[in-house]
């Protein structure tokens, strides 16, 4: 198979763009040579297969103009990530921690979509309607880590045996007081388990934060 050059306009300044070309003269896809296409992107003339073309209001254009264009539409900063993954966290582990409290999962639900809506509402206004590219993955992760931060906290307070009941266990013979400590404590991926409504009100809530902040659908 031959290659050969041809010319093309493709942002600033333009750069040349290469047709890959058999002996027949069929044309192939420049990021699938082994693809066969005669589409080309109506923007800089790239030849793109099915795979490739991504269809826009303009007709279809390469990935590679489609994220160009894109760039233009995003102006988040490190510190728009900064803000927007510190304060998801922070709300979200308030977030979980009432929903321990309420404990019905139904409620759970509804309570997790509004919790996502809110919290989207107050990270817009404290990022000035900044965009970034992936800010609904990092929106989504913020609320998993906040709640498992939350889940943690209160692990470690669950398995605190109050005073009184160690001294009464300290009255006790060494192996008896050890089997009775035993008893009390409880490993954290059994507690995790057992605060599955948390975690079903994490699961909504993260995906509405996805929904509102994913800005790259197509």
């Amino acid at each position: 198979m031959n290659t050969s050059t041809t010319p093309k306009t493709f942002g600033n300044p333009p750069i040349e763009v290469k047709d890959v070309v058999d002996e027949r003269g069929n044309t192939y896809c420049q990021v699938h040579p082994t693809t066969e296409t005669g589409l080309r992107c109506n923007n800089c003339g790239r030849l793109m297969c099915a795979k490739c073309a991504v269809h826009t209001p303009v007709g279809y254009r390469c990935e590679q103009c489609v994220r160009q264009r894109e760039n233009a539409f995003f102006n988040a900063d490190a510190l728009y990530y900064v803000k927007l993954v510190g304060i998801t966290a922070v709300l979200s582990a308030v977030g979980a921690f009432l929903a321990g409290i309420v404990g019905i999962w139904l409620f759970l639900v509804f309570i997790g979509a509004a919790a996502g809506g809110a919290i989207s509402q107050v990270v817009i206004r404290f990022t000035k309607g900044q965009r970034g590219r992936y800010a609904g993955q990092a929106a989504a992760g913020a609320v998993i880590a906040g709640t498992l931060l939350m889940v943690l906290v209160r692990y470690y307070f669950a398995i605190q045996i109050p005073p009184e009941v160690r001294a009464v266990l300290a009255t006790l013979p060494t192996a008896e007081a050890d089997a009775y400590r035993a008893l009390l404590q409880v490993d954290f991926f059994t507690y995790a388990f057992r605060s599955l409504g948390v975690w079903v009100f994490a699961g909504v809530t993260a995906v509405v934060m996805y929904g509102r902040f994913n800005m790259t659908r197509r």
